[in-house]
């Protein structure tokens, strides 16, 4: 809670454990051909990906349901594999305002625990956003396995 407004901060917080390896859930995040298996949700495939992987390289992601797209697009700030990856994070849904994902990978010692933090998002956004993240790391477990 935000003491000063009372209300949740404008950010996602989720953590996850993946049975693979740190430096394989990190590559996951870069690698077109897995990317284009786990980075959809529900009825929608990807139809588009594009990364730089190197700081101050751009991504895109083009998810579809062949009615409609979403388009995804950032810069990456931070990639220290297997530990940390920081990008920002432009759709529609976010009126195109600059957001910030982190993604924190350690060892666990059965796998890989995963903490991704999404902030400041529109708050009529958080909700959709973290339905959104949450099928996307089931997606990404089941690629994994």
């Amino acid at each position: 809670m935000n003491s000063i407004t009372g209300h949740p901060p404008p950010l996602v917080d989720i953590e996850r454990v993946f049975a693979a390896s740190p430096e394989v859930v990190f590559d996951a995040w870069l690698d077109l051909d897995l990317l284009r298996v786990w980075f959809c949700g529900g009825q929608t495939q990807v139809k588009l990906v594009e990364v730089d992987p190197r700081v101050g390289g751009a991504y895109r992601i083009v998810m579809s349901n062949g009615e409609r797209e979403w388009d995804h697009s950032g810069t990456y700030l931070e990639l220290d594999r297997p530990r940390r990856l920081v990008f920002t994070w432009h759709t529609p849904s976010t009126s195109f305002k600059e957001t910030r994902v982190t993604v924190t990978l350690a060892d666990d010692g059965e796998g890989t625990r995963l903490c991704l933090r999404h902030e400041s998002l529109p708050s009529d956004m958080i909700e959709p956003h973290h339905k959104g993240w949450m099928e996307l790391m089931e997606n990404l477990d089941k690629a994994l396995r």
